[in-house]
């Protein structure tokens, strides 16, 4: 049976709007705007239908998201695949450090293990709107981060890299598990700092990365840059003794002519 009230659709959909915004800012489109957007329908619901029928905060919920999610960004856009495959899983972890900030700070542990639809609707709204917002300024930033620095890293880079924020999400998920249990003041500060340091270190992370990137792209620029110093060094060689040569010849000349002229005389 669907666990999803209206309310509930019309936030996932709202979420899966932005998030499907960050993408199509992010990667390029392989078909249409029409078809694009078709299949990102699609997706939402192979997205959100069947995870209703599995039971809640189990880890066939986690490993189905993690195997669908990504299917849109791999299908419908032409970039490489690990780097669709990278935007796909930060839209996740990004929706999951949001959704855990809102539980921590609006509902209690026996409120989320009865389920957040059977909560006041005064509460819900107030945790929906900083969910979304919160949402949507996190995604925002890593748009940001993403236009600014594409195209800079190798496969392998983004190899690493994928490894990191999938881990968090599997950190994640066992957070909420935990605080599904219990749930006191001294367990939510720990659980936010931590949030704030594993946003911190996926940024550092990738700063780092894209350090090492930018420094390989950089000392190949430095080599080919000497070599093309070297190689003008060269040419300017050869100009400089093609040029007294040809002064040579013009002098010698010049004195036979003369020579020529003095015995005419």
């Amino acid at each position: 049976m669907l666990g999803l009230t209206p309310l509930m659709w019309t936030v996932n959909i709202i979420v899966a709007a932005i998030q499907d915004a960050a993408l199509c800012r992010i990667l390029t489109r392989r078909w249409s705007w029409w078809i694009t957007v078709a299949g990102l329908i699609v997706g939402f619901f192979l997205f959100s239908i069947p995870p209703q029928f599995m039971p809640r905060a189990e880890m066939g919920r986690l490993l189905y998201g993690l195997l669908v999610l990504p299917l849109p960004a791999l299908i419908l856009f032409r970039d490489k695949w690990y780097r669709s495959l990278f935007c796909s899983i930060m839209t996740l972890v990004i929706m999951m450090v949001s959704d855990l900030c809102t539980s921590t700070l609006f509902f209690t542990a026996d409120q989320l293990n009865s389920g957040v639809a059977a909560q006041p609707m005064i509460q819900q709204l107030l945790a929906y709107m900083l969910y979304l917002p919160l949402n949507a300024i996190l995604l925002w930033v890593f748009t940001l981060l993403m236009n600014r620095y594409k195209n800079r890293l190798s496969t392998s880079e983004w190899v690493l890299y994928l490894a990191f924020p999938f881990s968090q999400v599997m950190l994640l998920y066992g957070w909420i598990l935990i605080c599904r249990a219990d749930f006191d003041m001294n367990r939510i500060i720990f659980m936010l700092t931590g949030i704030i340091i594993c946003v911190a270190a996926d940024g550092a992370m990738f700063i780092a990365i894209r350090g090492m990137a930018q420094r390989s792209e950089l000392k190949a620029k430095n080599d080919l840059l000497a070599r093309q110093i070297d190689q003008q060094k060269e040419h300017y060689a050869a100009i400089t003794a093609q040029y007294e040569n040809i002064r040579h010849i013009r002098h010698d000349i010049a004195s036979h002519l003369y020579t020529m002229e003095v015995l005419l005389k």
